[in-house]
């Protein structure tokens, strides 16, 4: 089924609608934080979502989204995306997924207790993993970094990371980490390091959706409403409170990587 608007445009109308859309979910519950932002966003505005859901990998979802079978996914901003979709143009996470922890096997951390600078991390020689066509590609190549390209499944990369088998470790971002290290214990957290480069999280709309630059109005319309009244920032901090205290982010040494255009 494809979404819709019952009854009317809101944009321009005061009655409440309700908005269908296909989204995905995502087995290391990544899609949790995406899918009640966007409620709170259109509640806000007067509307009603109504989700229906679908359970697969992130690569397959990219898939479904080209196909027409999904009608949005939440991605990293990329000009190769921006002319593949049809962009809801307000960043989700406030920057805060360019901001980056690594996921390190055995051995590392004595490795990288002192570095400081973009300069100590690279003399490491340290490999960074990362799935196919990731944009973290891009910025590991703008700053010199070595770094491992896995194509298939990217849930490899811990297994890989563990057995420092093509990659020594593994960056995610501040507001994923936890949750993934709940299923991949076998794993530690770099504890001193946070590298950071400039980038948000979009909604994308798949350009075979029927009306999709509708719903590219009534998004972005609620997500600006949502973010210029405070309560994109306010969301992000009550979720993850636990989180920013757990991973000491304001205590960790802030690596500046240069972010390719």
């Amino acid at each position: 089924m494809k979404w819709f608007l019952v009854l009317a445009l809101l944009s321009q109308s005061s009655i409440a609608a309700d908005v269908n859309i296909r989204v995905p979910m995502y087995f290391n519950g990544g899609h949790v934080y995406f899918l009640a932002l966007i409620e709170n966003a259109l509640k806000d505005a007067g509307h009603k979502v109504i989700y229906t859901k679908q359970l697969v990998p992130q690569k397959r979802a990219i898939r479904m989204l080209d196909t027409g079978d999904l009608d949005l996914i939440w991605l990293v901003g990329s000009l190769e995306r921006d002319a593949s979709y049809v962009k809801v143009n307000v960043g989700l996470t406030d920057g805060l997924i360019g901001n980056r922890i690594l996921f390190i096997g055995k051995d590392i951390q004595n490795k990288v207790n002192s570095v400081s600078s973009l300069d100590d991390l690279k003399k490491t020689g340290l490999v960074g993993g990362f799935g196919k066509n990731w944009f973290d590609i891009d910025v590991w190549k703008a700053n010199g970094l070595s770094y491992f390209e896995k194509d298939g499944d990217w849930k490899a990369l811990y297994r890989l990371v563990e057995n420092r088998r093509d990659a020594d470790y593994f960056s995610r971002g501040v507001l994923e980490i936890l949750q993934e290290h709940e299923k991949n214990e076998f794993l530690s957290i770099e504890r001193n390091l946070l590298l950071v480069y400039n980038r948000d999280q979009y909604l994308y709309i798949g350009k075979n959706v029927a009306g999709a630059n509708e719903l590219k109005g009534v998004l972005e319309d609620a997500l600006k409403q949502y973010k210029d009244s405070g309560k994109l920032a306010a969301f992000i901090r009550s979720t993850y409170a636990d989180t920013f205290k757990a991973l000491n982010v304001s205590g960790r040494k802030v690596i500046n990587l240069t972010t390719p255009k």
